[in-house]
């Protein structure tokens, strides 16, 4: 037991007064003549001893009354967790988690207006002049300071849903930056929350012996929750009217399986696949969609599932484009007349091919192509060497073909600049291709199956690949001699792709093979630029699309697609970087969706937003787990307020300022009044 006012036991010293009345109050008795005295003896002594007792009983009435007075004005309490109450104003911290887990119910409503009462609840408790600050999930800049009690009231009726998640450590950590650069002397932290696991890492904190921190549970009724978690294609491009192979992670956190969850598809506002599925009890599984692209352009698709009533995360949108054609470029070395190249691309309006010498190269045109096949010159100078590197950097695609006799240092200048593998000098020996990686993307799906006695390019001269590192690239094809054959290497944005041989017919019959055009075709399919399907909300500020062609009048603007919210528009900054453009969100986007880029009035492009998944797992802590981890932790500064919200000042008030004894000890010392004055009253 402690005592706020301390001092105030001096006053036992009047314990003294009654002590002294009782001993010196001599009374002077009359006397009473009797004829005979001997009937009264034996009623003079009974009455004087009973008179002993009352006035003994008396005394201690007084000096247990008076000692009763001096300890409730001492305020005497019982401290919570070892810890003493401070007297004087108070700095106070109130977060209030306001993420998608908050929308669920327990029997007396939804969690977040729950939690918004009992803040009200906290904040009634307080003094007018104690000081507040009030922190969700989104830190808003406005919520970095300290307000009356008048303000925080209105800035918790304000606090809405939001897609935001945050874990306990930065709520700590940023509720501390503020609180102990405060002046008022006692401060304190409270925190409403639903325990999720997935963010309340109450384990990894430390006490803080200058913040009291008071945790208020909100746990919803529901455990179970299924969602789309994520999606992925198959393959890197998008090609038009060719089978597309969509990916999608379903998860399952409830305690029980889930049978026949539909999940349907949509691409431009047409449903374009369907699908049912069973999923185990804490489990997830990926399925395919499978559908066709029958146009091009920019497409704005949704992946949906329906269930309730945790909602949030049952549709996972995302953005592609399909492209109508890929530019590709042959610089092709002086005086080669090969048509192998040409006549793979040339009949197909899928590509839009060109051809220039080496020594007839207008360099600002590279930019404008998907791909550029460097078709055996001679040597790659040194200005050639520096533009393609910034074509590679900014996500172009180069196929390395060494010619029949070239400058190697030169060659290896490039491959240097790109970080790949390198050549060395030519080796005249028959051999032929063992293997063809069938996993890696650019082959994955060409072949059903690989007969072991399959024909496959045969060589009598080649550069081999010098691979500077195990890691460094990666082989397509391989020689006998275990050497690469075709390597993939990646260079910043862009692909690198080098071969072994020189198209010359004395050298291979890599051109005659039909090998030699499925790879060329799908080297050109994967030039195409692969964009992020979708963004996190809360997480991505920056979207990077294709260079967006602008002018000093041109006006971008972010619009988003209508799905029955609203629509949202704002202006964007951006930057130019290399053949792609960055746009800034800058959290201006807090609603998942579809959305446009549109130029001076015309879309050109198209991105998507998703709320992040970590609401999803609604797995929680009980009270017992958190109480256990503060035990455990030593966390001496932490408690836990547990109750309904009229049960909560009282829980509060105990925690912060212990358990008080004056009120019992009033009442005590008015018991010992009330016996004086009986003890008094009788004769």
């Amino acid at each position: 037991m402690k005592f706020i006012n301390p001092e105030i036991l001096w006053g036992l010293l009047f314990l003294t007064v009654p002590i002294l009345v009782h001993l010196f109050n001599f009374r002077k008795f009359k006397k009473v003549y009797f004829s005979n005295v001997d009937f009264l003896k034996e009623i003079k002594e009974e009455t004087k001893s009973k008179s002993k007792l009352k006035h003994l009983l008396i005394l201690l009435s007084r000096l247990l009354a008076i000692a009763a007075l001096v300890f409730a004005f001492a305020q005497p309490y019982i401290p919570a967790a070892n810890q003493d109450v401070k007297i004087g104003n108070k700095a106070v911290s109130l977060y209030i988690d306001n993420s998608f887990s908050m929308e669920g119910q327990d029997e007396n409503g939804r969690l977040l207006d729950l939690a918004k009462n009992k803040a009200m609840e906290i904040v009634d408790i307080h003094n007018s002049t104690d000081k507040f600050q009030l922190l969700t999930n989104d830190f808003e800049g406005r919520h970095q300071r300290l307000v009356t009690k008048e303000e925080i009231i209105n800035l918790i009726e304000e606090v809405k849903i939001s897609p935001n998640t945050r874990k306990l450590t930065d709520v700590l950590s940023r509720q501390k930056d503020l609180l102990i650069n405060s002046e008022e002397p006692n401060r304190e932290s409270f925190i409403f929350s639903d325990l999720q696991k997935s963010s309340f890492d109450l384990a990894d904190l430390s006490n803080d012996t200058l913040i009291n921190v008071r945790i208020i549970p909100l746990l919803a009724s529901i455990e179970g929750n299924k969602y789309i978690d994520s999606i992925w294609f198959s393959s890197p491009v998008r090609q038009l009217n060719q089978n597309e192979k969509l990916l999608i992670r379903i998860k399952n956190n409830s305690a029980e399986k889930v049978l026949n969850v539909p999940v349907k598809l949509d691409i431009n506002g047409m449903q374009k696949a369907l699908g049912s599925y069973a999923i185990e009890s804490k489990s997830s599984i990926d399925s395919t969609l499978t559908f066709t692209n029958i146009s091009s352009g920019i497409k704005s698709a949704v992946v949906e599932l329906t269930d309730f009533p945790v909602v949030f995360d049952d549709k996972l949108y995302f953005s592609y484009e399909v492209a109508e054609q890929t530019n590709v470029l042959e610089i092709y070395g002086k005086n080669l007349n090969s048509k192998s190249i040409r006549s793979v691309f040339q009949d197909d309006v899928f590509f839009n091919y060109k051809k220039v010498s080496d020594n007839r190269i207008d360099y600002s045109d590279l930019v404008n192509f998907n791909l550029i096949i460097l078709n055996q010159p001679q040597q790659v100078p040194s200005g050639l060497v520096s533009e393609l590197e910034k074509f590679v950097a900014n996500g172009g695609s180069i196929f390395i073909i060494p010619g029949q006799e070239i400058t190697l240092s030169s060659y290896n200048d490039l491959l240097a600049k790109l970080q790949g593998n390198s050549l060395r000098p030519k080796v005249s020996s028959t051999t032929k291709v063992s293997t063809i990686n069938v996993q890696h993307p650019l082959y994955y799906g060409v072949f059903d199956n690989i007969p072991n006695n399959i024909d496959l390019p045969k060589i009598k001269a080649h550069y081999p690949i010098d691979q500077i590192t195990k890691n460094t690239g990666t082989t397509l094809m391989r020689l006998a001699d275990g050497t690469p054959f075709l390597s993939y290497s990646k260079y910043k944005s862009g692909n690198v792709y080098l071969s072994s041989v020189s198209l010359s017919p004395l050298e291979s019959n890599f051109t005659q093979h039909a090998i030699f055009v499925a790879s060329l075709l799908r080297i050109a399919e994967f030039s195409q630029p692969s964009s992020v399907p979708y963004y996190t909300i809360g997480k991505d500020n920056v979207v990077l699309v294709k260079r967006i062609p602008v002018s000093e009048k041109s006006q971008i603007v972010i619009k988003k697609k209508e799905d029955g919210g609203g629509g949202v528009e704002f202006i964007p900054g951006y930057r130019h970087q290399g053949s792609q453009t960055e746009i800034f969100i800058q959290d201006q986007i807090t609603d998942a969706g579809n959305y446009e880029i549109i130029l001076d009035g015309s879309v050109i492009a198209g991105f998507s937003f998703n709320y992040p998944r970590e609401e999803s797992d609604l797995e929680a802590f009980s009270i017992a787990e958190i109480e256990s981890t503060i035990e455990e932790n030593h966390l001496t500064t932490f408690g836990v307020v547990t109750g309904n919200t009229d049960q909560l000042k009282n829980q509060v008030e105990e925690l912060n300022e212990g358990k008080k004894l004056w009120l019992w000890l009033i009442i005590a010392a008015l018991v010992f009044l009330i016996f004086e004055v009986i003890l008094m009253k009788l004769k």
